[in-house]
């Protein structure tokens, strides 16, 4: 008896409504009712549209996001300084590159390239990292920093960055500084904090 006689009981409140000429209010009923869901919908697709808008101007912050302030200087490793303003590079990508240098103790030592993770500095990992593995193993470091992040210019982009890599890589390549038999690459997780 408990939910049917509330159903029972709420048809009889709409048939005395319609009977007592509630019919003739109920078209401006409904009219108050569609404009209200109208304007819900409306304030419900521009709020949406917003947020779309939003994660679309800021997605390089989103998926980029450097450390602007206080650039961390190197302490331990050498800062190598690589000009490529005379080449055709991608938009983003400055006149200089720049990287943190650790070099092998023997030259049988492997090289390890390194890239930090999305919210890092070379100042900041690479300097330590570079450090410990040099003194600990032996082994030679080279950190190569993002294009618009702390010691470097620029904006960082996927395009940007890769070629930054490829480029700082192919140079010390050809300094003698990373045989091709002893090196070996490694980044941090996006994810991953230092």
């Amino acid at each position: 008896p408990g939910p049917a006689r509330a159903v029972g009981q709420w048809w009889v409140v709409v048939f005395d409504f319609w009977r007592a000429g509630g019919a003739a209010r109920s078209g401006a009923m409904l009219e108050a009712v569609v404009r209200t869901v109208v304007g819900g919908a409306t304030v419900g697709v521009m709020v949406f549209v917003a947020l779309v808008a939003a994660l679309w101007w800021f997605q390089r912050v989103l998926i980029f996001p450097r450390p602007r302030l206080n650039p961390i200087p190197l302490h331990r490793g050498k800062l190598i300084e690589v000009d490529v303003s005379g080449e055709g590079r991608p938009e983003g990508v400055p006149e200089v590159l720049v990287g943190c240098w650790f070099p092998p103790v023997t030259p049988e030592a492997w090289t390890l390239a390194f890239w930090h993770g999305n919210a890092d500095q070379i100042g900041q990992v690479g300097d330590a990292v570079g450090d410990a593995l040099q003194r600990q193993h032996g082994l030679g470091f080279l950190a190569i920093e993002y294009p618009g992040y702390a010691l470097m210019q620029g904006e960082p982009s996927e395009k940007a960055i890769v070629w930054t890599a490829r480029r700082m890589v192919e140079v010390q390549r050809r300094a003698g500084r990373l045989p091709r038999s002893h090196i070996s690459v490694a980044a941090k997780r996006p994810s991953q904090r230092a």
